[in-house]
């Protein structure tokens, strides 16, 4: 495991550990245990050295651009998931030898059936586009290249279309069961909403949009661990498949056996997850020890699972699900002989450092719900999903609508406790904190004493303080696509400013989906990860869906004080109609020319009449943060740019936000040339379909010699200062400008 986190993670923390373990197995001074010690070391390091080479010798084959391809996919119908007009998952290409990621949209009613009615593995056509998986543009957004390159896929092909070839002939054991594993979920989708939820999720490992809304409190009240198929999933299945067998009168050596070659086959009927991983190991372990009539302690057969695991795939150790798994079960091994109030203390507190890295809030509901909810799913939910699902087979329907209604009420209860005050955004805690907590948790299980309560407060009282009361401010330019969206934070936390949401086009739109905010996964995700939840001033520049539509995500999830619109936007009725839900809970607030947000570095220099929050209404807003004058110009055109000037003849900047993601109808030369900045931010989608940022406008910058940074090419704008001195930028992908 060291050896993993010095190859992978954190390089200077795991060489540090890798010193210090070193340096105590040397001052032991036992030889055999030294020599045992360095083997254990080397052959990891072996291991890691070939999995990259793979993952490197993969990485090459692809394009270093996005490359126009025709290619031949096999395709497993339970790698694929159809979700209204598009399509995306898992397909293995032949000729590259690697399975890529695939989305695209479909063209006609026939392509979808296809997919539809897809029940065998298959070889298709596809046209389209092949590239490498992107890093996350923001910081403390999830990272898909890393996520998938743990399961060995390095690309993602974009299809434009494609056309069913032939069935799969070749019966391999995979494919087999693969196919089995489809026709099993596919025979799921005919449960009531519940129990169809609670089967693909805690038996097959496949969780839907479905299951993650209904069940939105499980992940607040830090109860995820339930419904991830691990050690209690695999020790029922396991009891379950030893006692139908029993009474059919098997001899009990037959049942294991039988198991032994059955458990990897459910690894991958279940989904493949890392936390499954672990316990069909722990599970092998034992039953193959049985066998051999030899023995070994719970520990023991832990530590052996880390090893296998970490030879197998290195990257699994890092993924929240599987680091979470591995304490809790390593926690249940040390606290078996604790009573019950006391394993469940021990076991929140060696979960909590774990789940603030990861998800950033704690809900002080936690350990009452895990006190509650642990034994009632063990007794009751997990063997009612069972007997449910099993009823089904047998057509009792009535039983089964029982049995989903009682799900439902859990539903609705869990949802109702994690919806009361208590849910705490904490932040992302500092990784040498969280080493030191989880240390300082297993210490605790050996020993609970004073000292070392105090000791775990301390550390997360210094982990809150380092997040909560920053010595640092920072500007921040989110990479939101084709979109603007952008957070000016002051040191110790003294304002926050959110200048403009982002959003998707649709935002007036009147389509029936459900909309979908990707503010929860780019900027509100980096908020949480610096403990922020209140937002003093959310200032919007104009109407446009691309700068307000994610809007009401901030409004629904954080505590927002005061919206400032540009002066008459508060007469535009379609953006009424979108904020009237939470019309309420903040104050809306004209800002025209001369005026100051309140409570933020900035004052007002646009608009100077009355609009309805059009492009060349836009709010335009100049402060001085961090030692550098800033402009932030919404999508303001050129004409109304030149007004800017006549009534603010001395505006000097050191950094302006581009107007209109860099179109050439905003930055016009005479205004940019009058304000004289030094850096010029633009934020503009890859391969938008605007062409954005225009070359009249990139060329406007060189020839004025201004640096331009874009979230286009960087992804993610960070300048980060201390004591209102001028500080430095950085951006998620390379360093820019300093």
């Amino acid at each position: 495991m060291i050896s993993s986190f010095a190859f992978f993670e954190n390089h200077v923390i795991g060489i540090i550990l890798l010193i210090l373990w070193l340096i105590r197995i040397f001052c032991l001074k036992i030889p055999h245990l030294l020599i045992e010690s360095v083997v254990s070391l080397l052959v990891p390091i072996l291991f890691f050295v070939i999995w990259q080479s793979g993952i490197n010798q993969k990485v090459k084959i692809i394009p270093k651009t996005e490359t126009p391809l025709t290619l031949v996919a096999k395709i497993r119908p339970d790698d694929l998931q159809v979700n209204g007009d598009s399509y995306s998952g898992i397909v293995e290409i032949p000729r590259l030898k690697q399975r890529v990621l695939v989305y695209g949209f479909f063209k006609n009613k026939s392509e979808r059936d296809t997919l539809l009615h897809l029940d065998r593995t298959s070889f298709f056509t596809i046209d389209g586009q092949l590239k490498l998986i992107d890093s996350a543009p923001n910081f403390s957004q999830f990272d898909a290249k890393y996520f998938n390159q743990s399961r060995g896929i390095v690309a993602e092909f974009k299809c434009n279309q494609f056309k069913y070839q032939t069935i799969c002939k070749n019966l391999s054991l995979s494919n087999l069961v693969h196919n089995l594993r489809f026709q099993m979920m596919k025979t799921s989708q005919q449960l009531p909403r519940h129990l169809r939820m609670y089967v693909l999720g805690i038996i097959y490992g496949n969780r839907t949009n479905d299951f993650r809304e209904e069940l939105a409190g499980v992940r607040q009240l830090g109860l995820i661990h339930l419904f991830t198929i691990s050690g209690m999933h695999v020790f029922y299945l396991v009891g379950l498949f030893t006692w139908i067998f029993s009474t059919l009168r098997f001899k009990k050596e037959t049942i294991d056996s039988w198991l032994i070659i059955l458990l990897p086959a459910y690894f991958v009927i279940a989904g493949a997850g890392a936390s499954l991983l672990r316990a069909v190991l722990m599970a092998e372990e034992r039953l193959g020890l049985k066998k051999l009539n030899l023995s070994f302690s719970a520990l023991d057969g832990w530590s052996c699972a880390v090893m296998i695991n970490l030879l197998i795939n290195p990257l699994f150790i890092f993924q929240f699900g599987c680091q979470l798994s591995y304490l809790l079960s390593l926690g249940l091994i040390l606290t078996k002989n604790c009573g019950f109030l006391k394993r469940t203390i021990l076991l929140n507190l060696i979960s909590m450092p774990i789940i603030l890295y990861h998800v950033y809030e704690w809900h002080i509901l936690s350990l009452l719900a895990n006190m509650l909810f642990v034994p009632f799913f063990t007794v009751f939910i997990f063997p009612l999903v069972l007997i449910g699902y099993s009823l089904s087979f047998f057509k009792l329907n009535l039983f089964v609508s029982w049995i989903d209604k009682g799900l439902g009420l859990f539903d609705q209860f869990l949802n109702l406790l994690a919806g009361l005050p208590g849910n705490l955004v904490i932040g992302k805690l500092n990784v040498w904190i969280v080493l030191v907590m989880v240390v300082t948790v297993l210490f605790l299980i050996e020993e609970v004493t004073v000292k070392r309560i105090l000791f775990l407060l301390m550390c997360f009282s210094l982990g809150f303080i380092m997040i909560h009361f920053p010595l640092s401010g920072e500007v921040d330019a989110f990479d939101v696509g084709q979109g603007d969206s952008f957070l000016v934070r002051e040191p110790f936390n003294r304002s926050i400013t959110l200048i403009d949401t982002g959003g998707k086009p649709n935002f007036f739109g009147k389509s029936k989906r459900k909309p979908i905010y990707q503010a929860n996964n780019t900027s509100m995700s980096y908020l949480r990860s610096i403990g922020v939840s209140r937002i003093d001033n959310v200032c919007l520049s104009h109407q446009d869906a691309d700068h307000v539509g994610d809007l009401p995500a901030f409004l629904s999830k954080m505590n927002v004080s005061r919206v400032y619109v540009p002066w008459g936007m508060t007469n535009n009725q379609s953006f009424l109609r979108r904020i009237k839900p939470y019309r309420g809970q903040f104050q809306l607030i004209n800002a025209k020319a001369g005026d100051h947000i309140k409570n933020s570095p900035f004052q007002v220099v646009h608009p100077m009449k009355k609009g309805l929050g059009e492009n060349q209404d836009s709010q335009v807003l100049l402060g001085k943060i961090g030692g550098l004058n800033w402009i932030f110009m919404g999508d303001l055109n050129r004409e109304e740019e030149l007004k800017i000037i006549q009534k603010y003849p001395h505006l000097r900047v050191d950094v302006i936000k581009l107007g209109h993601h860099g179109s050439k109808t905003s930055s016009d030369p005479k205004f940019i040339r009058a304000i004289d900045p030094k850096i010029a931010l633009i934020s503009a989608g890859r391969h938008n379909r605007y062409h954005h940022p225009n070359q009249e406008t990139i060329d406007t910058m060189h020839r004025q010699r201004i640096t331009i940074i874009s979230t286009q090419k960087n992804g993610m704008i960070r300048y980060k200062f201390r004591n209102n001195k001028i500080g430095k930028f950085e951006t998620k992908w390379k360093v820019a400008h300093q």
